[in-house]
């Protein structure tokens, strides 16, 4: 059973429109799919285990595979950039995003990753709007060095504004409420600072006063060994939200009804009892 679970979930993989990736508990990858091995015009044997890497632009081949260990071995969602040779020769910048994955009791996997050939596209915004139309997730830039702030249709939808809205740092921190304001803000500074992905859950209130959660993703991105933005993703999970807020009602619910029944029982025992007692008395008394 376990063996066609994983038959089909592998035939998903191939046929998905990105290069995707799969590596084991070593960080050596030992799955490609059809369009990864179509980019690169290589066999599966050729890329198994280490051996995609000989397609990284050589300059950055060190920086890449010490950033792709230094995750796999934190277990953190990661976000890559860099340049891998296609099959015409030359060499494309791709965005690589890779997740931990785990079983069915929680164990450690190893790693899949997607990408994105971001070579033909102007800007990493651009990247956004597209993955963002196509999974109803939203996507952010912030430029490090002025503190510009720019958001997908997505992200506007889901704040509930305009495009013409006055957009900023200072202005979207403003939707956020309750300790959401110090949860993004301490991740964003500790992508700046420290290079570190993040994923938090945060609430806000849109412009039209509906409180909402949202699932923020974040990865500072470097360009000659320089920080110079942090990108990431924005999602509505409030659905998610609300569904295991009602599980959690349902089950204090059946809870009460369950200590109720327990306590019912117990009172109909105890009425029971009393009444056996006393037809043993009066059944003594005549």
């Amino acid at each position: 059973m376990q063996n066609e679970k994983e038959e089909l979930y592998l035939r998903i993989l191939d046929q998905f429109p990105n290069p995707i990736w799969r590596a084991g508990l070593d960080g050596k990858c030992d799955f490609f799919n059809k369009n990864w091995l179509k980019f690169t015009g290589r066999t599966m044997e050729q890329e198994m285990g280490n051996g995609w890497a000989e397609g990284v632009y050589p300059d950055e081949l060190n920086k890449c595979v010490e950033d792709y260990m230094g995750f796999f071995n934190e277990r953190n969602t990661f976000m890559l950039k860099y340049r891998l040779k296609h099959n015409d020769g030359t060499y494309h910048w791709l965005l690589d995003y890779g997740n931990p994955f785990f079983d069915d009791n929680g164990v450690f996997l190893g790693y899949i990753g997607s990408c994105y050939d971001v070579s033909e596209l102007e800007n990493s915004k651009i990247l956004l709007d597209i993955t963002g139309s196509m999974t109803k997730t939203g996507g952010w830039e912030i430029n490090i060095e002025s503190n510009k702030l720019h958001w997908t249709d997505e992200v506007y939808k889901i704040h509930e504004v305009e495009k013409d809205f006055s957009l900023s740092v200072e202005n979207a921190l403003k939707f956020y409420i309750g300790d959401s304001i110090k949860k993004i803000t301490d991740a964003v500074n500790d992508a700046i600072k420290l290079g570190k992905p993040f994923d938090v859950e945060l609430q806000l209130k849109t412009a039209k006063d509906n409180v909402i959660w949202v699932r923020a993703l974040g990865q500072a991105i470097k360009e000659n060994d320089k920080l110079v933005k942090v990108v990431g993703s924005f999602q509505n999970i409030s659905d998610i939200k609300n569904a295991e807020v009602s599980l959690e009602e349902k089950n204090a619910t059946l809870e009460t009804m369950n200590k109720f029944m327990v306590g019912r029982e117990l009172a109909m025992s105890e009425l029971k009892n009393k009444i056996t007692e006393l037809e043993e008395k009066l059944n003594s008394q005549k």
